[in-house]
């Protein structure tokens, strides 16, 4: 999957939809199979307020891409041009998704 086949706007608007029903951990997800999703970034029952300089330029992202969790923030600029994502590490280069042709 190409990082301009992804639905940018789609993603953007299921974090703000999130954020205006409350969920203040609403943010980007990268799954083990490369999948990029919206949802809490936060684990189940972890109460914690994220708050953000800017909520249409930042964006709180999770890496599950190696089978653990990451989380740090990060701009929408940062994920659209791919540089939060780790194509060179030995872990990603044998998975598909965000990024692969």
């Amino acid at each position: 999957m190409e990082l301009s086949n992804i639905d940018w706007v789609w993603l953007q608007q299921g974090v703000s939809e999130m954020r205006a029903e409350g969920h203040t951990d609403a943010g980007v997800i990268l799954l083990p199979n490369g999948m990029l999703v919206t949802g809490p970034v936060m684990p189940q029952g972890f109460k914690m307020n994220i708050t953000l300089t800017d909520p249409n330029v930042q964006v709180p992202f999770l890496d599950r891409s190696n089978g653990f969790g990451h989380m740090r923030i990060v701009t929408w600029e940062e994920l659209k041009s791919g540089e939060v994502f780790n194509f060179g590490s030995k872990a990603s280069s044998n998975r598909q998704g965000v990024g692969d042709s």
